[in-house]
């Protein structure tokens, strides 16, 4: 009798922990589980991890599984994951990148989530709301803001008595300062001329009102022969032939690398075009302070060459199985106080006014300026297409190898403007 009264305890002992271990599993089962990939710096990882587990913190029902990595693997990793059918439920997208995967039917359309407020923008400026709008859907959401534009050394400038550029300054004021800065003090006036940036070529267009590099259909450039091909890059030699900036074998460093560019190292006064998200990168390699000004405008511009553009999107896989727990991971990245305050703006500037409004007292004078900046040239800049064609990276690519051979004569800049305007075109016909 003992015997089989044991047995029978062993049984519903077992019975016990079993369903214990069921309703252990059910709890979990509850969970949502969203997978998010992003690609940056070590700051940035540490940063963004911090964010995904105060997120978790403040909604236990919802796992986010994250990877992250460099830029150069971010997008062929992606694309390997589409293709597979494996695509991770919210990731970090690019300009260049959103154009092809909207149209190849990959990405969540964000509009019925922002429609019903799951994702709030009720104090987005509009200039926001749409950067990432590709033929009427919103396929990506702005994880910060930045305008181009020019940083140069203020303790310079005030010791060697030069005058501290303004936000209206031209392009002869632009080039007097590049021989002040030369003559009074003997450093390069600028680290590389704004032409070696093509953002700095289609801020040029820009002022002579095209709308960019490219045309509406993005199909196309959105302009005919080298006249200003020509004018512009030849102020470049000029300005490299008199020594107010670097040679371009040295400049190609400010291009590569922005922390060792000549402003950061100390030897040029200015770095000619930058996004203002980079410029507490800068001032951190230089040790000390550096300034945003605006791009210089030229004489009875059609319209302001410059424009306010996404440092980077969130965007979301069509095939995720879970779209309103996507919804308010998102609206969380974007627009919570304290998740933003853990980032301070490292991805660019918010859109949300009250997450500007929270971060701004915080920041340092370098992140402060480069914040105020973004907001005076979205009071004046005309809309401009972020939405890059599918061959924006093999046209980024031919600029850059285009602006080399000139640099170093290997053709001339007439030769350098028709050999990059067929090849480009050809490109946006493919």
């Amino acid at each position: 009798m003992k015997k089989w009264m044991m047995v029978l305890l062993v049984i519903l002992l077992s019975l016990s922990s079993l369903f214990a271990s069921g309703s252990s599993e059910s709890g979990e089962s509850e969970k949502t589980t969203i997978r998010f990939m992003w690609w940056g710096s070590q700051t940035r990882h540490d940063q963004t991890i911090k964010v995904i587990e105060l997120f978790m913190e403040k909604n236990p029902d919802i796992v986010v599984e994250y990877e992250y990595g460099s830029f150069e693997n971010h997008f062929d990793k992606i694309l390997t994951m589409m293709t597979a059918g494996d695509a991770p439920d919210v990731f970090q997208n690019s300009t260049a990148y959103i154009l092809l995967h909207a149209q190849s039917d990959q990405l969540l359309d964000f509009t019925p989530y922002i429609e019903s407020g799951a994702i709030d923008l009720s104090d987005w400026d509009d200039v926001f709301k749409t950067l990432g709008e590709v033929e009427g859907g919103i396929y990506g959401l702005t994880m910060g803001n930045s305008a181009f534009g020019m940083l140069y050394d203020p303790v310079l400038f005030e010791e060697a008595g030069i005058p501290i550029p303004t936000n209206d300054w031209t392009w002869d004021d632009y080039h007097e300062t590049l021989k002040q800065i030369k003559e009074k003090t003997g450093l390069y006036g600028d680290s590389c001329y704004p032409a070696s940036m093509i953002e700095g070529y289609v801020m040029f267009l820009r002022q002579h009102g095209y709308p960019g590099l490219f045309n509406a259909d993005r199909n196309g450039l959105a302009y005919d022969g080298t006249d200003l091909w020509v004018e512009y890059f030849t102020k470049q030699q000029e300005m490299i032939d008199k020594g107010y900036v670097m040679p371009y074998d040295q400049a190609i460093d400010s291009i590569i690398n922005f922390e060792q560019c000549g402003l950061a190292l100390g030897t040029a006064g200015m770095l000619g075009c930058i996004n203002s998200n980079q410029a507490v990168a800068i001032a951190n390699a230089k040790g000390s302070a550096v300034a945003l000004n605006s791009y210089p405008h030229m004489e009875g511009e059609t319209q302001p060459g410059n424009f306010i553009g996404p440092t980077m999107f969130l965007s979301a896989a069509k095939t995720t199985e879970h779209p309103e727990a996507v919804a308010r991971f998102i609206d969380f990245f974007l627009n919570d106080v304290e998740a933003n305050e853990i980032m301070m703006m490292e991805r660019g500037v918010p859109a949300s006014a009250e997450v500007r409004s929270a971060l701004e007292p915080q920041l340092d004078s370098v992140a402060a300026d480069s914040s105020r900046y973004v907001g005076i040239v979205a009071e004046t800049a005309v809309p401009f297409d972020n939405i890059y064609p599918s061959a924006y990276n093999e046209i980024l690519d031919l600029y850059r190898r285009t602006v080399e051979d000139m640099m170093f004569g290997r053709v001339s800049i007439e030769e350098g403007g028709r050999a990059f305007n067929e090849q480009a075109a050809a490109l946006l016909a493919e």
